[in-house]
This record gives C-alpha cells, sequence and structure tokens, in this order.
C-alpha cells in the first residue's frame, strides 16, 4: 500500500491532480497518534530531507479525517475508508502523492495455537503471495 494525501475539499492543494511532498511539509501535518503510524509518516518526509512545518496528533484516525476536513491540516494516510466524508460530513480529498514512496510494512498475526479455519488460512496464503511480490519500507 502507498500512502496519499488527504485534504480538505477546499484546501489549495485539493486542486490538483496529485500533490508534492515538499508542498505537504509547508502545511500543518495532522497524524494519528500512534507512535509507529507517526514516526513512519515522518521517515517519508526524512527520505526527501523535509520535516513538516508543524505536526498536530490525532488520537483516533476518525479524529484525524475531521480535523483534515474542517481545514486544520493535512494528512498522510494508507487508509481510505468508503466514502470521502468525515463523520460530520464534511468532504474530503485524497490526491496521490507526486513522488514513488515506498509502501508500509503490513504484519499477519495470529495465534498459532489454534489452527486457522480454511477461510482464514486461505486469506493467508492470498495476502503472503500478494505481498511477496511489493516492496516493504525498513524504517530509517
Amino acid at each position: 500500500m502507498t500512502a496519499h494525501a488527504l485534504l480538505a475539499a477546499d484546501h489549495p492543494l485539493a486542486t490538483g491532480s496529485h500533490v508534492s511532498m515538499e508542498a505537504l511539509s509547508a502545511c500543518n501535518l495532522v497524524v494519528t497518534d500512534q507512535t509507529h503510524s507517526w514516526q513512519h509518516v515522518l521517515d517519508l518526509f526524512n527520505i526527501f530531507g523535509l520535516v513538516p512545518e508543524n505536526v498536530t496528533r490525532a488520537h483516533s484516525f476518525e479524529f484525524q479525517r475531521s480535523l483534515v476536513a474542517n481545514g486544520f491540516g493535512v494528512a498522510l494516510t494508507y487508509t481510505r475508508p468508503f466514502g470521502d466524508r468525515s463523520y460530520d460530513g464534511l468532504p474530503l480529498v485524497c490526491r496521490p502523492i507526486k513522488q514513488v514512496l515506498p509502501p508500509q510494512r503490513i504484519v499477519l498475526a495470529y495465534d498459532q495455537r489454534y489452527p486457522l479455519t480454511p477461510a482464514a488460512e486461505a486469506f493467508k496464503v492470498k495476502a503472503l503471495e500478494w505481498f511477496s511480490e511489493r516492496q516493504t519500507f525498513s524504517s530509517i
């Protein structure tokens, strides 16, 4: 999975077909307050020698989306739920990032003391196959 920019519909960067990391770094960046998540996002900026001017931490993904929709900043996120509206009904815009970003590492975990159901085993096989064909991100 690769990251995309999350913007309020009326944000100036929302009018373009894509967004550069430089442009995002000049905005207030809203990150989720989960250590590995915000560190990874800041590492993505660091790859290009950038440091966001301001960083605001949100306690949840939905709070992050709400802050962005209400004009308190922009976000760099991998998650895109169905529908481009925040919980309070304001529109959000997703734009691809101009630069090529490494995809985020995803961990598949399960309790090996219990056998997987046939459906779970099939999912595991497909997930491992799909992700083995993609580049992973190793933290800087």
